[in-house]
């Protein structure tokens, strides 16, 4: 963008007074541009990090939750048999494996719902930086 504004203003000195306006019309134009795409692309960026944040966020929830599910499905493995006696326990554990249960679905669609938008968002994010080089 430098190289071709500095063209453009030594191409002023050399041009009839006629194409002057024209030339500075170009420049005007080029620039305008040039500074709405670098806000659009800061956009963006603060965009896609805060859906990295989030996905991060997830992740470390989601960890913790499958660390707490395996815990729970391995208790219910070792758990003694169901008697009389430990009834009101059994079903206590039941109780608490359904929430989980329920909670682990919710968490599932949350993440498919999220791996859709990054799916999205990351192609643009790549593109995004690709024109941050060249600034």
């Amino acid at each position: 963008m430098n190289a071709t504004v500095q063209l453009g203003e030594r191409l002023l000195s050399s041009t009839a007074v006629s194409g002057r306006e024209l030339i500075r019309q170009q420049l005007t134009c080029a620039r305008t541009t040039w500074n709405q795409l670098s806000k659009d692309i800061a956009e963006r960026c603060r965009q896609c990090q805060e859906h990295a944040d989030t996905v991060r966020m997830f992740t470390d929830s989601l960890t913790q939750l499958n660390m707490w599910l395996d815990e729970s499905m391995n208790r219910l493995s070792d758990a003694e048999k169901c008697s009389v006696e430990n009834l009101e326990k059994c079903k206590d554990q039941l109780k608490t494996l359904k929430v989980c249960q329920t909670i682990h679905i919710s968490l599932y669609l949350m993440t498919c719902t999220l791996n859709v938008t990054l799916f999205v968002f990351m192609p643009l994010m790549c593109f995004v930086c690709y024109l941050e080089s060249f600034s």
